[in-house]
């Protein structure tokens, strides 16, 4: 119903535009990209030196995390190599190449972990939709976290965990917990009290039975552990 006039920084047509949570987002044409950090009040150009790619991007939810799939837009006569998927975890300042096995055109995803993409290979024939079937596309391992978190019970007949944390969280880490296709079904910000305790609970007794993934998100990295609710 109402749109408020917003300086893009684009000096021709908008390509496209998405937003990885109510703050950041990005903007294309081509090779042109620029970034927001207040909601798209204002933009600024977002230089970069490693390939960006123009079909379509998307953003990883809750994240700063961006996927693009096409040709490498600085390539003015692209070959197969300058096809693919690329990956950007700091507002598109950086990409890195994922695979250059297919020309995408159209890409989404739902979570981390849960991703897909549609398209044609090159040079002839081929085409379809292609599932991201790899590891959780934002995890940063952290080896302490990992080895200190700790679920019980689990499998849970009731539904509610109690989550062991490490000792040394700050207050700010995010727990989350995500279904088999990815869908976010609870998450929680940890306070002074559970980082004092160094344990949260965590209640799926409303969720179906069935596997989950617990998320530890940290300033340090991330931990993950596999749920069964019974």
């Amino acid at each position: 119903m109402n749109w408020t006039s917003s300086n893009s920084n684009i000096s021709n047509r908008v390509s496209g535009v998405v937003f990885s949570n109510a703050t950041n987002g990005l903007m294309w044409n081509a090779e042109n990209l620029s970034v927001s950090t207040n909601g798209g009040t204002s933009w600024a150009t977002q230089t970069y030196t490693t390939p960006f790619r123009d079909s379509d991007v998307t953003a990883i939810p809750g994240s700063n995390t961006y996927v693009a799939v096409g040709l490498d837009a600085r390539v003015a006569a692209p070959t197969a190599t300058d096809i693919g998927t690329s990956i950007s975890r700091d507002n598109g300042a950086t990409w890195a190449t994922i695979d250059n096995r297919a020309q995408y055109l159209s890409v989404s995803f739902a979570s981390g972990t849960v991703g897909w993409a549609g398209g044609f290979t090159a040079p002839a024939g081929g085409g379809g939709i292609g599932k991201y079937t790899g590891s959780n596309i934002l995890a940063n391992r952290n080896a302490e976290l990992q080895q200190a978190l700790a679920v019980y019970p689990n499998p849970s007949s009731t539904g509610v965990f109690t989550v062991q944390l490490a000792s040394g969280l700050k207050s700010g880490a995010t727990v989350r917990v995500f279904d088999v296709v990815g869908r976010q079904v609870t998450t929680q910000t940890l306070n002074a009290t559970a980082v004092a305790a160094k344990s949260t609970t965590v209640d799926l007794s409303s969720e179906k039975a069935g596997i989950y993934t617990l998320e530890l998100r940290t300033e340090a990295g991330v931990a993950q552990q596999k749920l069964v609710v019974e």
